[in-house]
């Protein structure tokens, strides 16, 4: 069982290139896992746990403001 919160889980069947992950930690790539890939359809949850919609790529523009 998980205790905490989980998002944007990917899982590929190789290494990504440097190059890869900064493109996802900067929100310049939305690539999904080609093993297990994160969609929100895909996450249950049971006994009392709770689903709440995050982006974090959508919510940074959100918060940042525009030039």
């Amino acid at each position: 069982a998980l205790v905490g919160e989980l998002s944007q889980f990917n899982l590929w069947d190789r290494v990504l290139k440097p190059a890869e992950v900064a493109a996802l930690a900067e929100c310049s790539s939305s690539a999904l896992g080609n093993i297990a890939p994160w969609t929100d359809q895909d996450v249950d949850v049971y006994g009392g746990a709770t689903k709440e919609s995050l982006d974090p790529c959508h919510a940074a523009q959100r918060s940042s403001p525009k030039q």
